[in-house]
């Protein structure tokens, strides 16, 4: 979207209110619109628009994805992993769902957890603009890290020093 890249996010939020006024339950809409909150810091806003979601799409993993995500930045992890509890009762092999299950492992100070579900995850590399795990796992003085753009490199980058738990994971 053109407004994005202008950097105008009261104007990007306002489209996708207005889509969502015209259809309620228009579900890139209301992802779209959970991500501007993110961006902005603003979570209970984001969860508010997630949780609408929820209600016309109870089975959508994308959804539950970002919803756990959310909290976690809420600091509700427990709430973070019920949320992905659905997801991996239907698919137990998601790799974004394993991904952010481990990222709130993490979070909690779990990372033995973090471990046993990341060697789930298929030997590759997360993809480009994927911000999984390796992001956070490579970095375990601020487990808490938000995904921003520039964070976005492979964990084979030079900013991997080879130390992380993700390092020690693809290398078991």
């Amino acid at each position: 979207m053109t407004y994005r890249r202008l950097n105008r996010a009261d104007e990007v939020q306002e489209c996708f209110h207005r889509a969502l006024r015209e259809k309620p339950d228009h579900l890139n809409a209301a992802l779209n619109l959970s991500e501007t909150y993110r961006k902005k810091q603003e979570f209970e806003r984001a969860l508010e628009e997630l949780n609408k979601q929820i209600n016309h799409y109870p089975a959508n993993p994308e959804i539950r994805i970002q919803t756990a995500l959310t909290l976690m930045k809420l600091g509700r992890l427990e709430d973070g992993l019920r949320s992905l509890d659905h997801v991996l009762e239907h698919s137990p092999d998601d790799p974004r769902a394993l991904r952010a299950k481990a990222d709130i492992h993490l979070a909690a100070s779990r990372p033995r957890e973090a471990e046993a579900i990341l060697k789930r995850l298929p030997r590759t590399p997360a993809t480009p603009g994927d911000c999984g795990s390796w992001l956070i796992l490579s970095r375990p003085t601020n487990p808490k890290k938000h995904c921003t753009s520039e964070n976005k490199l492979p964990p084979h980058s030079k900013r991997d020093s080879g130390n992380s738990l993700w390092s020690a994971v693809l290398s078991s």
